[in-house]
């Protein structure tokens, strides 16, 4: 990798819980959405190289314990739950089918019922790692953040070698306020494993909600090193460049993102949104357009559709656009400043001549407003795509 994580020598001295007072080191450690990206429910099996209680299991139920996996993993959740069922009938194998049973249940959303199952699977094999992270996920999804961070605590130091408690405990932090802190799990997470792009992401999040722009696209540029087709890193990427008025840049990222995903309507809005910054406005409409051809429910389209009309001093057009935009997502404050400045045609006047309209989901496309709309509005909206 080109890039090498900051602070990371410091980083690997950093207890785990600093509140906590018989926290220990953190040596290497591993797997999890934001205030963050987290990952789906985990395995039933432990990956390599984690900590994993000595197994007691029969080979049938061996045999059941991984059927059961692959039904869940292919959303055949009944039956996977039917054959964790049968394995709590005999003595062999239980505490992994309450945790399987834990996974089902937190996927759909009955945080209650996973956290009994995870807590018996904790009284059949107390200090199991992957338990103890769960617990601690739904408490998060409870609000009970004490409780949580307790929980997550103890998963990140029952099983150094997983990142996933470190990440989720940077998403609790952050959800919380306390960014510091977020960022120091978020760069242990990463630390313990380089490959894993979720941490790099949630550091994205952090410091663009901060407007340190740069350091963020720092990250990007790693997870782009990673997964060169990741979309939330190039759609992101063209946000900065258009931010940073480098539209020719902006455009070789937006047309990239719609070589490899022609079918995404966000795609096109990203090419689209970089087109009306370059003041093309024909081939911006285009662009929207097609965004709506693929997704007729996308805010995104209606959005950029409005700017144009905006732009192209078409009022009536513009606020209709607006409007179509906010009855699909009510919170688009873009749209809503839109439609305000459209049903003020002295005051667009002067902002049309000015040359600063919002950019559709990026603001306006001048320095001073990009700047302003990443830092106020698109933290907001990436926190809620993400949640």
């Amino acid at each position: 990798m080109k890039h090498s994580l900051p602070a990371l020598a410091a980083l690997l001295m950093t207890v785990v819980c600093p509140s906590a007072s018989s926290a220990q080191p953190a040596a290497h450690e591993r797997t999890a959405p934001p205030a963050g990206a987290d990952h789906a429910p985990g395995d039933d099996h432990a990956a390599p190289g984690h900590i994993m209680p000595a197994s007691d299991d029969t080979d049938d139920v061996s045999v059941k314990l991984k059927l059961a996996q692959t039904y869940r993993k292919q959303g055949h959740t009944d039956k996977a739950e039917q054959l964790y069922l049968q394995i709590l009938n005999g003595k062999a194998g239980r505490a992994r089918a309450h945790n399987g049973l834990g996974f089902i249940y937190e996927g759909n959303g009955e945080y209650p019922r996973a956290i009994e199952s995870y807590r018996k699977a904790l009284e059949i094999r107390p200090g199991w790692a992957r338990p103890l992270f769960h617990i601690g996920s739904c408490l998060m999804e409870q609000k009970e953040y004490n409780e949580a961070e307790k929980l997550l605590c103890e998963a990140a130091k029952a099983d150094p070698a997983d990142a996933s408690p470190r990440n989720r405990l940077g998403i609790l932090y952050a959800q919380t306020g306390r960014l510091e802190a977020a960022e120091r799990e978020y760069l242990a997470a990463a630390a313990i494993r380089p490959e894993w792009t979720a941490p790099y992401w949630n550091l994205v999040l952090l410091y663009d909600a901060q407007g340190k722009y740069r350091t963020s696209d720092t990250y990007l540029d790693l997870i782009l090193e990673l997964d060169p087709g990741n979309f939330d890193a190039l759609y992101q990427r063209t946000r900065h460049l258009v931010g940073a008025v480098d539209y020719a840049m902006a455009q070789r990222f937006a047309n990239k993102l719609v070589k490899l995903y022609p079918s995404r309507a966000a795609a096109h809005e990203a090419l689209g949104i970089v087109q009306w910054s370059r003041e093309n406005l024909p081939a911006a409409e285009a662009s929207f357009r097609r965004a709506l051809a693929i997704d007729a429910g996308y805010a995104g389209g209606y959005l950029g559709l409005g700017h144009v009309r905006l732009r192209q001093k078409r009022y009536d057009e513009a606020k209709e656009n607006y409007r179509r935009a906010l009855a699909i997502d009510s919170e688009l404050l873009d749209a809503q400043r839109g439609l305000q400045m459209a049903g003020n045609k002295s005051q667009h006047e002067k902002r049309v001549g000015g040359g600063c309209i919002m950019a559709p989901s990026f603001a306006c496309a001048s320095p001073l407003g990009m700047l302003n709309y990443l830092l106020v509005i698109v933290p907001a909206l990436l926190l809620r795509r993400r949640l």
